[in-house]
């Protein structure tokens, strides 16, 4: 398998995999999206020193190594998708199969991200599990950071915990807002109701 050469779009960053995405998505990193794309771009395997990316490409590999008949991806705290669609590109590349991605994400700019991402890359967003919710280990209601898309700074766990009897402040100046959500046992079991995961494996 050889890494992605092509041309890429104007604003468009791309990997290996030959997954597109948008540069307005990394502006928060410096990414200028008017000065990226529009050219042929060759890339490169990640390596070990390029750190999370690179580990994240082999869990993809790994996974689409081993899966048979049927493959689901869950990435929870989905950001863009760039773990999903990632994902789903390492299953067809070396062990086609039909999949199902899940991707939740509960802050309201990423999740429009989610399903740009999607499509950008030839993938329809209402063919795959897409749930705009916050994630907690229980049913009652819970306070999520809406705002700093991208960044990170989004999760209903810190935000939700009490020390000393008073919630703690999300770090970042966000709105608060109570957000529908879902525990990690929701997620499995509607995943398992829809045939996506066969109960058992």
């Amino acid at each position: 398998m050889e890494p992605f050469a092509g041309y890429v779009p104007r604003g468009f960053l791309v990997d290996f995999l030959g997954c597109l995405t948008d540069a307005s998505f990394r502006t928060m990193w410096g990414i200028d999206a008017a000065q990226v794309g529009g050219d042929f771009v060759s890339t490169n395997y990640p390596s070990v020193k390029d750190g999370e990316p690179f580990f994240e490409a082999v869990d993809w590999f790994e996974a689409a190594r081993d899966a048979r008949n049927n493959y689901t991806m869950i990435t929870l705290g989905a950001c863009y998708g760039a773990q999903a669609v990632g994902a789903y590109r390492a299953l067809q590349r070396i062990n086609p199969m039909p999949a199902k991605l899940v991707a939740v994400e509960a802050e309201p700019e990423n999740f429009a991200w989610v399903q740009k991402h999607f499509r950008d890359n030839g993938l329809h967003p209402n063919d795959d599990w897409l749930l705009q919710c916050a994630l907690s280990d229980s049913y009652e209601p819970v306070l999520f950071p809406v705002g700093a898309a991208g960044s990170g700074a989004n999760n209903c766990y810190s935000t939700n915990t009490h020390v000393n009897g008073a919630m703690t402040k999300p770090r970042s100046s966000v709105e608060l807002r109570f957000q529908s959500h879902k525990t990690i046992f929701d997620i499995i079991g509607e995943c398992v109701g829809r045939g996506s995961i066969a109960a058992g494996d």
